[in-house]
């Protein structure tokens, strides 16, 4: 899960070459976490889930887990299990989904060439102060890259839909009889 956390940090950073004109920032438009949104992805090819931003909150559903988290802690939801894991969030070490979408004309980047993804030959625009890449097909984000080398993990993303979602966070109410274990 910690992987399709930070791989949705990624999922702002792509856009092609016959559209350079495009600038990131209006690549991210649709992704504004002050007006919410939310939108569907597949991890490393196999992985299906889904990410709701509002705020400074994120919801990420995919896989075996469901987790929540704003700037101070991630709820890692465990269904199976019944239980919800609460972690301290260290800012200086990780980033959230919610970081990826605040890009502005300000951040550097730094164009990349072109690479193939899904079919769709994307420019590819490195997000320094994330470690992380892009993917701008046709005016949008299609994908982002995280991590280097083995562990690294490219994210696909839909289109995204505003959401009307009030709350993006953790409430044990709606989870009856969970098991809350808390770390922080």
């Amino acid at each position: 899960m910690r992987y399709i956390l930070l791989s949705l940090c990624l999922l702002v950073s792509a856009s092609v070459f016959a559209q350079s004109d495009v600038t990131v920032c209006q690549a991210l438009k649709p992704f504004d976490p002050d007006r919410g949104f939310t939108v569907d992805f597949i991890l490393d090819g196999t992985v299906k889930g889904n990410i709701t931003v509002k705020g400074q909150r994120y919801r990420v559903a995919g896989g075996d887990a469901l987790v929540f988290g704003d700037e101070s802690a991630k709820y890692t939801y465990i269904p199976a299990n019944n239980e919800v894991m609460i972690d301290a969030v260290d800012t200086s070490a990780v980033f959230s989904p919610v970081d990826i979408f605040s890009y502005s004309e300000s951040a550097s980047y730094q164009e990349l060439g072109s690479h193939n993804i899904g079919g769709k030959m994307c420019r590819a625009v490195g997000v320094d102060r994330l470690e992380a890449v892009i993917y701008i097909f046709g005016g949008r984000v299609v994908a982002l890259k995280f991590g280097q080398g083995a562990d690294s993990h490219i994210i696909e993303v839909g289109v995204p839909g505003n959401t009307d979602l009030p709350d993006v966070n953790f409430n044990s109410a709606n989870y009856p009889g969970v098991e809350i274990i808390d770390f922080r």
